[in-house]
This record gives C-alpha cells, sequence and structure tokens, in this order.
C-alpha cells in the first residue's frame, strides 16, 4: 500500500530536508532504524518457526510462520519452485494478499526478489520426495511499500532459522507406496549468507535514502526494490513509483546503487 497523498507543502518541506542530508527522525540518508525481531513459536504453534517484527515508528507489526509438509514429485517430472514454496499473506481484517491490487503488488515483489531466488534443492528429500513450505504473514495494521525491507528480514530470519526434522523415506514394493519416517534429530536448510539482501532504496537528487518512512518515500525523486547478493553485486533491480525516468537519470541511479551495494550487503 502507498500511504495518503501528503500536502504539496508538507511534501515540499520533506523533500528539501532529505536535499539537505536531513531527516525529520534524526537519522542519516543511509541509517536505518533498529530492527525489533524476535521468534517466538507460540505465535504459530503446528508452525516449524514463527518470527514477530515490529516496523518501527509505526502500530504495524508482522506475525511470519513457516510449516511444512512432504511433497511427491510424480515420476518423470521435475520439483519447481511454484510446487514447494506458496506464500500467503493476510490482514487482520481476513483480506488475503490476493484480493487486494496494492497488497498484491507486495507478494509479487517478495516472491520475486526473495522467494524466487531460494535453492530448491535444499528442500529435497529424496529423489522425488521434498519439502513443501507454506509461508504465512499475517498482517497487523497498514503495510506500506517502504515496509518492505522488514517482510524481507522476516521472511530470510523465518526461512533460515527454521529446522526440518530428518526424514527416512522408503518404498514399499507390496503396497506400491512411499513410507515416511521421522526421525528425532532435525537441521536448518537455508543459510543466511547465501541469501539475498533486499531492500527498498529511494533517490532524491542523486542521494540515496534507506529505510524511508511513508512521508519519505512519497516525497524521493523514484524508489526502487535492490537485491544483493554475498558479493555485493546487484543481482536485480526494479523501479516501483511506476514514474517514468529519463535514460540519463536512470545511468546515473544504477552508477549510484552500484556503488552502493557492497556496504547495503555489510549494513544488513
Amino acid at each position: 500500500m502507498l500511504s495518503q497523498t501528503l500536502l504539496y507543502s508538507d511534501r515540499d518541506f520533506v523533500r528539501r530536508s532529505l536535499a539537505s542530508n536531513v531527516r525529520l527522525d534524526g537519522r542519516e540518508l543511509h541509517e536505518s532504524r533498529e530492527l525489533i525481531m524476535c521468534k517466538d513459536i507460540a505465535l504459530f504453534p503446528t508452525a516449524l518457526q514463527g518470527v514477530k517484527i515490529e516496523v518501527p515508528d509505526s502500530k504495524t507489526s508482522l506475525m511470519i510462520g513457516l510449516n511444512a509438509e512432504i511433497f511427491l514429485v510424480s515420476d518423470g517430472k521435475k520439483a519447481e519452485l511454484k510446487d514447494l514454496v506458496e506464500l500467503e499473506v493476510k490482514s487482520t481484517i481476513s483480506r488475503t494478499i490476493g484480493e487486494d491490487p496494492e497488497f498484491a503488488e507486495i507478494e509479487a515483489v517478495a516472491s520475486k526478489f526473495l522467494l524466487s531466488r531460494l535453492d530448491i534443492e535444499k528442500l529435497k528429500i529424496s529423489d522425488n520426495v521434498h519439502w513443501k513450505i507454506f509461508l504465512d504473514v499475517l498482517v497487523v495494521g497498514d503495510l506500506y511499500l517502504c515496509d518492505l525491507d522488514y517482510l524481507f528480514e522476516g521472511l530470510t530470519e523465518t526461512l533460515c532459522t527454521a529446522e526440518f526434522p530428518n526424514v527416512r523415506v522408503s518404498f514399499n514394493s507390496w503396497s506400491e507406496e512411499h513410507v515416511y519416517e521421522t526421525l528425532e534429530d532435525s537441521k536448518a536448510l537455508f543459510n543466511r549468507e547465501d541469501m539475498l539482501t533486499v531492500k527498498v532504496i529511494g533517490e532524491i537528487d542523486s542521494k540515496i535514502v534507506l529505510d524511508m518512512n511513508n512521508d519519505e518515500l512519497r516525497s524521493v525523486d523514484s524508489f526502487y526494490v535492490v537485491s544483493v547478493n554475498q558479493k555485493g553485486d546487484i543481482t536485480c533491480i526494479e523501479k516501483l513509483d511506476g514514474q517514468a525516468i529519463d535514460v540519463n537519470k536512470l545511468s546515473m541511479v544504477l552508477k549510484k546503487l552500484t556503488e552502493f551495494a557492497k556496504s547495503l550487503r555489510k549494513t544488513a
């Protein structure tokens, strides 16, 4: 969701402040707010992991749970990401993300920049047996595009800290069915170092702005979602504000973001 339209005078004031390297909350342009996150499996009693994130300077919180089930791939077929990973976001008013066009944009960005980059080989149990994971996000309050940083961080933390049971798979030739035995030990399948860092980044007067609030998001010249790998290289970038941009300005922004990418990975 985008914020409500600012009054022109308010937007102009925020723009002039950012252009002068001043933020109303006292932060530097590249400075992020404190991340308030806790793991709490009680949020999702049947889940493998549960994480709660408080979005700073707002009344919004995100509760993220990861559930998993065994998925059998048909003989001769190869498992695909869409078969093995599902994301569903619900608000406290019981609307699913797909029913809200603004929420749908957030889901699409999360899937494209983070979930689509998952190594699904790590979900493989045996030749044609995989884990299928379900990521459930409950949004308490309003969720805006500038809050995506916190959604990405919560999804990453949930994926990397969830421990999957060790499963022994055998095939019963008499019944022609797979038999699954859950062992006592468990392990995490995803490593944070291998996950992409994904951030929403604003640009105003050739300056980069991190961790924007709603007013800043509506006041910058443009804003982008950027993913950076462990080497500090940009893997994907998308302009989110829907406004046309001059090719020379775009070239400048790309250069700035490329220069900034390695430090972005370090601060993640």
